[in-house]
């Protein structure tokens, strides 16, 4: 790395500005680019091959190198120091660029990515997780990094969710959001895509339905998932194919729509392994 570049250490600095705007959502879809925060997002996020266009670092705090260290020969380290993205800055100026009170040494600026939701095809056997207004960036986040975990092709989100790109979201991800297609767009797009692919497009709710365990999936699914006090909308809920309930205890009212994402996520893919398991196509 560049160990002769200057220590930034003015947070009028015309970078440092660019990058401190990208906290608020209009910066970011001006500007096309946000806030990645932390070692473990920032490794995740070069590894990925998304185009990073700057990353701050405070040297007395962090080693940038640990970054790529683990990563193979030719990897991003390489392209960091042939664009110079690598900036150090004082611990005051990396301070302004993050929201947690603890900052983690490191804030990367990234591009969002290019790809269009018209180009995006399914496979065969796909499941989608359609985020219907959901507002908590912790719980978009989480649901990202279920998605992730449990396979999901996509995340499909409707244009009055939380931005993915929120600073928190992007942390709660854990770095899947660098993992899979998300899309941002509106509820008629959304369902007219998928119908004309031919999923199934199955909700949750607290209100009953059909029992998860007794539910019977298409291999093409989409789980709609809707927003954390309302629910699915009247827009999205009149082309469910199904409602999907998740029993608990009668002491609780229902559960946290990340949770229930993870409970209807883990039990598709528990089915996907036995039906691998036993051989049937």
């Amino acid at each position: 790395m560049d160990e002769s570049k200057p220590v930034i250490t003015s947070r009028q600095n015309l970078q440092i500005k660019k990058a401190r705007s990208l906290l608020e959502r209009k910066f970011r879809e001006r500007h096309r680019a946000f806030l990645v925060e932390g070692p473990r997002a920032i490794s995740e996020l070069l590894k990925s091959g998304w185009e990073v266009e700057s990353l701050f670092y405070d040297p007395r705090a962090f080693d940038a190198g640990t970054l790529w260290r683990q990563e193979p020969a030719g990897d991003s380290s390489q392209r960091l120091r042939g664009y110079g993205f690598l900036q150090p800055v004082s611990q005051e100026v990396l301070r302004c660029l993050t929201e947690v009170e603890q900052s983690q040494g490191c804030v990367a600026v990234a591009r969002m990515p290019q790809t269009q939701f018209e180009d995006w095809q399914p496979s065969e056997r796909s499941l989608v997780i359609l985020t219907d207004g959901v507002s908590d960036p912790g719980n978009l986040g989480a649901i990202l990094r279920t998605a992730d975990a449990f396979e999901a092709e996509a995340v499909l989100l409707t244009e009055d969710c939380v931005d993915p790109f929120n600073p928190k979201c992007v942390r709660a991800s854990a770095g899947s959001l660098f993992h899979l297609p998300v899309f941002q767009t509106t509820p008629a797009a959304l369902i007219m895509k998928l119908e004309g692919q031919g999923f199934q497009v199955a909700g949750t709710s607290p209100l009953g339905g059909v029992v998860l365990t007794e539910a019977t999936f298409a291999d093409r699914l989409a789980l709609v998932l809707g927003h954390e006090t309302h629910g699915i909308s009247p827009e999205i809920a009149q082309h469910l194919d199904m409602t999907i309930s998740i029993p608990t205890s009668p002491r609780t009212e229902s559960l946290n729509v990340a949770a229930a994402c993870a409970v209807v996520c883990w039990e598709i893919h528990r089915r996907t392994m036995l039906k691998a398991g036993s051989g049937q196509d």
